[in-house]
């Protein structure tokens, strides 16, 4: 699936983008195993699995540096909303529990892209 993004199914660092491929960095995610819920299967709705979401809300806050924190590269990102299953920006030195669904995310492309690129 990256390759049909013109990704590489490997880490590919900015200078390499810049020299060896002539494109702007970018990357590609996802997982790789299926998930064990999907939505509407078999007769009825699902909802989304929290710790999905919660993920999903961490990596986006710390990525993008929202609420008033520094952005984060993408790889960093990653590895700390993996951790982070009640992050609150606004609290300092927090605990951090370790979730179940980094461990398993592929990561293709740059690993030092910020948001904003």
């Amino acid at each position: 699936m990256p390759q049909a993004f013109g990704i590489p199914n490997m880490i590919v660092s900015d200078s390499d983008w810049k020299s060896k491929y002539y494109l702007p960095p970018r990357a590609f995610l996802g997982w790789n195993t299926h998930a064990a819920w999907t939505i509407g299967e078999n007769g009825g709705p699902k909802p989304m699995p929290q710790n999905h979401k919660k993920f999903i809300e961490n990596f986006i806050t710390l990525w993008s540096g929202q609420g008033g924190q520094a952005p984060m590269t993408l790889g960093s990102a990653l590895d700390k909303a993996d951790q982070v299953v009640n992050y609150d920006p606004t609290q300092p030195n927090q605990p951090y529990e370790i979730g179940p669904l980094g461990s398993s995310i592929v990561r293709y492309g740059d690993p030092d892209l910020p948001f904003y690129q």
